[in-house]
């Protein structure tokens, strides 16, 4: 089958509206109706001809039913949460999954029921959790070496200290990094009928190291982010040739 990339690139796109999944963050978000009724209903009969939806939030808590990582809230923390009890996120995608579908499934259907294009929205590092604790993941906690930094700056830095906010992203030099945001980017490509993905590298802009420091990267850290990308677009390549479109 004939893929028209081209076209799917150059489509209409007079307002994309970018969201950060704000209606998973509602009490109301308890169903379908619920999530739809928050913000997305309110794009009907506009000039949005593209939906970019964030999967993400806090740090690397994943807003959908995944299987390689973890559904936001879904851990009980000591401390923070007791046993039992839920957060609001948590509870409306434990509702939302027992029903059948999730956020970025909900999103998908509205999209296609209305004629809207939808991105996936991917964030390539989420760095909450250097102030907000319990929004780390499991993962990060038995993995603190796979960050840029440790804790314990945040309280004294000065506010233009990169290590004050940025010591829990992500390390891209770790190769257990970057086959978790692979693992991640194709679970959505092959599992959810998105047209793309977006990948956010503003939020967080700090991938490596030196960066902490203030320092540039080094050309070995371009050549890591060369091929992961190499990687990544021979993977949606592929995934664009099974599903044919």
């Amino acid at each position: 089958m004939s893929i028209d990339r081209k076209k799917a690139i150059h489509r209409r796109r007079r307002v994309i509206f970018n969201d950060d999944n704000a209606p998973i963050h509602q009490e109301t978000a308890t169903t379908p109706e619920g999530y739809y009724a928050y913000r997305l209903d309110h794009v009907i009969d506009t000039h949005v001809d593209s939906v970019w939806i964030s999967i993400m939030t806090s740090a690397d808590n994943l807003l959908y039913n995944t299987k390689v990582g973890e559904v936001a809230d879904s851990g009980e923390w000591p401390g923070v949460r007791k046993p039992g009890e839920e957060s609001v996120i948590g509870r409306n995608l434990r509702m939302l999954i027992e029903q059948g579908t999730d956020p970025l499934q909900l999103v998908i259907d509205f999209c296609r029921k209305h004629d809207l294009e939808i991105l996936a929205s991917f964030r390539t590092n989420m760095i909450q959790d250097s102030w907000w604790p319990n929004c780390r993941t499991q993962w990060k906690r038995d993995h603190p070496e796979l960050c840029l930094g440790v804790r314990g700056s945040y309280e004294y830095g000065e506010n233009d200290d990169p290590k004050k906010w940025f010591w829990s992203a992500l390390d891209y030099e770790q190769q257990a990094v970057r086959d978790r945001r692979l693992a991640v980017m194709e679970e959505i490509c092959a599992n959810y009928d998105v047209d793309g993905m977006e990948l956010d590298f503003w939020r967080w802009p700090m991938l490596f190291k030196p960066n902490l420091d203030n320092l540039p990267v080094e050309q070995r850290h371009i050549d890591i982010m060369n091929d992961f990308m190499r990687q990544l677009r021979a993977r949606m390549t592929a995934i664009e040739e099974e599903k044919g479109h």
